[in-house]
């Protein structure tokens, strides 16, 4: 939202960031002032009652970075460590970053591992504290939306490598040398997904969270982002295999916040200055939905629309 704001609003930047900071660490109201520059993300469907009526469907999610940010975000971490040791404030931009990320995360409560059980029960992990999430994310002053939308896929082909590889290819701003990577990863949310299937049919909101290092910005300002990618399928068990319901359209909805260097300088170092830095490996870990221990399913391919 950062660059809604106008050069000479600085200060307010910096009053609307704690103010932010405060909401999510304290249950604080946001300013109107605040809220009327928040631009809407393309996920709001999950939480309109009129345009979803199972707000609590299943939100399986994964993690990733593409190459060039996972290398320089742990090296600038693992130099800060030997510094200063690991119990300290976010110090570097990667860091700044992923605390932010966390900080939504846990404000809203919302914890991947924790998926609904059956059909409209409530659970940490749907869709619903999801939604929350993004919402705590897309309000933060110092943050950019750089890019929100929804594409629309068509596929004729019933091979699940060949799905992946179109709901890849829907991804903005995705670095061609990380995406056998990012395939890798869709594969362990599909299969970390299935293993919440039930008998019962049921939608789950397939979501990808991806940091990325990016170009710098017209002025040579460093700048990194942070990108979601969900799309809703069926579920359901079927002779003990996890199977997605295949069709032949459907929808990814994406956007991507940026964080550039003179913003985490300016604004979002001073009010996460009270926070635990949150590293690459930590922030893996919290972003991930794990495969149901309890399960038997199998994983499966696609199936036909029946």
């Amino acid at each position: 939202m950062y660059k809604s704001y106008q050069l000479h609003e600085i200060d307010l930047v910096k009053k609307h960031s704690e103010a932010w900071y405060n909401h999510l660490k304290h249950g604080h109201p946001l300013p109107a002032s605040l809220l009327a520059r928040v631009r809407p993300h393309p996920f709001w469907h999950l939480s309109n009652a009129e345009a979803d009526p199972n707000p609590f469907k299943k939100n399986p999610t994964n993690a990733d970075a593409d190459d060039k940010y996972q290398k320089k975000a742990d090296a600038e971490t693992k130099a800060l460590d030997e510094k200063h040791g690991d119990k300290r404030a976010p110090m570097s931009l990667f860091e700044g970053l992923q605390t932010t990320v966390n900080l939504a995360r846990v404000s809203a409560d919302f914890e991947p591992l924790d998926q609904p059980k059956q059909k409209g029960q409530q659970a940490k992990g749907d869709s619903a504290h999801f939604i929350q999430f993004v919402d705590n994310i897309n309000t933060a002053p110092f943050l950019t939306l750089d890019f929100g939308g929804t594409k629309s896929i068509k596929q004729t082909s019933t091979n699940a490598n060949d799905i992946i590889d179109s709901f890849i290819k829907a991804f903005e701003g995705m670095q061609t040398q990380s995406l056998d990577k990012i395939k890798k990863s869709i594969g362990q949310l599909i299969d970390a997904a299935l293993s919440y299937s039930r008998t019962e049919e049921s939608e789950s909101n397939f979501t990808q969270n991806i940091l990325k290092d990016l170009e710098a910005n017209a002025d040579g300002t460093p700048q990194i982002g942070f990108s979601l990618y969900s799309s809703v399928f069926s579920i359901y068990t079927e002779k003990s295999k996890g199977t997605i319901k295949f069709v032949s359209e459907y929808e990814v909805s994406q956007a991507q916040w940026t964080l550039d260097q003179y913003q985490w300088e300016n604004f979002a170092q001073e009010v996460l200055a009270e926070e635990q830095r949150t590293a690459t490996k930590d922030w893996f870990q919290k972003m991930k939905t794990k495969p149901d221990g309890s399960s038997k399913n199998l994983p499966s391919c696609f199936a036909d629309q029946k």
